[in-house]
């Protein structure tokens, strides 16, 4: 009998147009849960989400069904 395991972690980082400090923090809240809405529907899982005012990094864990 054969298994496999697979445990794919992505680290993402999005960064906002010529780096312009846009993203103010109650804006932040409704785009990770956003973010958060997205990985879900694909079967994954966000293992830590923060940034500042021009960027947003992500730690991600996709299956292995999932191609980036």
């Amino acid at each position: 009998m054969s298994h496999s395991y697979t445990k794919l972690l992505y680290h993402c980082v999005f960064a906002t147009k010529e780096r312009r400090q846009f993203l103010k923090p109650d804006l932040c809240q409704r785009i990770y849960g956003y973010i958060k809405g997205i990985v879900a529907q694909s079967d994954g899982r966000v293992l830590a989400i923060g940034g500042t005012a021009d960027h947003v990094h992500l730690l991600l864990e996709l299956p292995g069904t999932v191609s980036i």
